[in-house]
């Protein structure tokens, strides 16, 4: 009777010995593979970067005014805004949001398309 005192305690640590070194080299396995995964994601990244950077950059066609003669490329509207403009922006469209105006209304007033309208809602959604 005193051997099965002394053995069922060192049967049960020996099982869970044996569960935990099971569980640690499932873990490593597990670990191993994802490792190789990443490894090949960033591989696959990494060319598709490398073909980007020696593809030459799509030339831009020339523009030309009413009268026919050429005109230099004018900078976007939104690189002519002082730096804080979007935020503000922004912040507008999510109060305006928030007071149930439509988006069609919000990018009327604000002057801007109503898919920046959308977009801007549908960050917000995702807590962005």
């Amino acid at each position: 009777m005193n051997v099965y005192l002394f053995l069922v305690p060192c049967l049960l640590v020996a099982a869970a010995a044996a569960a935990a070194l099971s569980l640690f080299f499932q873990l490593k396995r597990e670990l191993a593979a994802e490792v190789r995964d990443r490894e090949r994601a960033v591989a696959d990244l990494s060319r598709q970067i490398e073909r980007l950077r020696r593809r030459p950059a799509p030339a831009e066609p020339p523009r030309f005014s009413t009268a026919g003669e050429f005109s230099p490329a004018e900078p976007p509207a939104a690189a002519s805004r002082p730096d804080g403009a979007a935020p503000v922006r922004r912040t507008q469209i999510l109060i305006r949001l928030r007071a149930g105006e439509p988006p069609s209304q919000i990018a009327e007033a604000l002057q801007i398309p109503v898919e920046q309208v959308d977009l801007v809602a549908q960050l917000h959604q995702l807590g962005l």
